[in-house]
């Protein structure tokens, strides 16, 4: 089991993520085929590396993509089409837009510019920082075991936007050691 705190682990995969995406765009760059600077998306990669806590990345996340988790879950399209930006409100829009834009952007030949491998990679990221979130939220509400059995929490006005946190926890196959210690 990891001993790294899950804000910690979150703002590494977010660094991961940002790395991930960087590479996407340089390649896209160095086909023409986007606008995005890449510098601008190194800064945004220092930015989370340095410019905030690992708490401020989580509880933003948390507090703008719950709604989205259920899309972000199916691997549904429509999350980086219509709700990447909701997401991500802080960001440039114009950047995210044009982020947005190269799921939707194709070669000469048809094919798209991101690749289902690339694209799976992404998901696998973007799932991650759910699967963190909810370990995080379940960490802070400080779970228990009633006599009965049951779970309980000590602090359930933490993340009072998540509802049904086991239900997720089951939904998303987060290990049922992490729910309960």
């Amino acid at each position: 089991m990891s001993t790294v705190p899950p804000a910690q682990r979150f703002r590494d995969n977010c660094v991961s993520l940002a790395t991930y995406c960087l590479t996407l765009v340089e390649q896209a760059a160095s086909e023409n085929m986007t606008t995005i600077d890449p510098v601008l998306l190194r800064a945004g990669i220092m930015y989370i590396e340095n410019g905030c806590t690992p708490n401020e990345l989580i509880e933003g996340f948390i507090n703008y993509s719950y709604l989205y988790w259920s899309q972000l879950h199916a691997k549904d399209e429509r999350f980086f089409l219509e709700n990447v930006s909701k997401v991500f409100p802080k960001w440039d829009p114009k950047i995210v837009d044009l982020f947005r834009r190269l799921f939707d952007t194709r070669r000469a030949n048809g094919a798209p510019l991101i690749t289902y491998d690339q694209k799976e990679h992404l998901w696998k990221i973007f799932q991650s920082l759910v699967k963190i979130s909810l370990h995080h939220i379940s960490e802070n509400r400080q779970p228990y075991r009633t006599p009965d059995g049951n779970i309980a929490w000590r602090d359930v006005y933490q993340y009072t936007q998540i509802e049904n946190l086991p239900t997720l926890i089951d939904a998303w196959g987060i290990r049922k050691s992490l729910r309960v210690p």
